[in-house]
């Protein structure tokens, strides 16, 4: 609930200073950041980098990006589009910077395909995932 009021104060007093999405940068920092993207859209990046965007309502809507570390050496990364709360479109997931799987999502969030990549040792955890 803190979180929503924050966002509905940050978009009111956002409304107030007139600027250009392609103006805003991402800030990272050792706080979480919250970019006013335009009237409807919020993109939070996390310290590490990680982002997405979300309504005021909270609901996450466009793009996002996941980095996470698996163990010591591997790093599974996601990246795409999300449509009220689901994921639409081509999600990329990567494991050490090679894309290990594919999938396809069409416009209300149902999974249509997965396509996993022979020779990513992690693929087929990925895709029962």
């Amino acid at each position: 609930m803190k979180t929503r009021i924050f966002l509905v104060a940050l978009l009111s007093t956002g409304l107030l200073i007139s600027s250009n999405a392609q103006d805003m940068r991402p800030e990272q920092g050792p706080t979480t950041t919250y970019q006013l993207v335009d009237a409807n859209l919020i993109k939070v990046t996390s310290p590490s980098g990680n982002y997405f965007h979300v309504t005021p309502e909270g609901i996450r809507e466009g793009a996002f990006l996941l980095h996470e570390s698996i163990d010591a050496d591997n790093a599974l990364s996601v990246q795409g589009q999300m449509s009220q709360g689901k994921y639409i479109g081509r999600v990329i997931y990567r494991l050490n910077g090679e894309i290990a799987m594919i999938r396809v999502y069409d416009e209300v969030g149902t999974l249509v395909k997965t396509t996993r990549m022979h020779d990513v040792s992690w693929g087929a955890t990925l895709a029962q995932n």
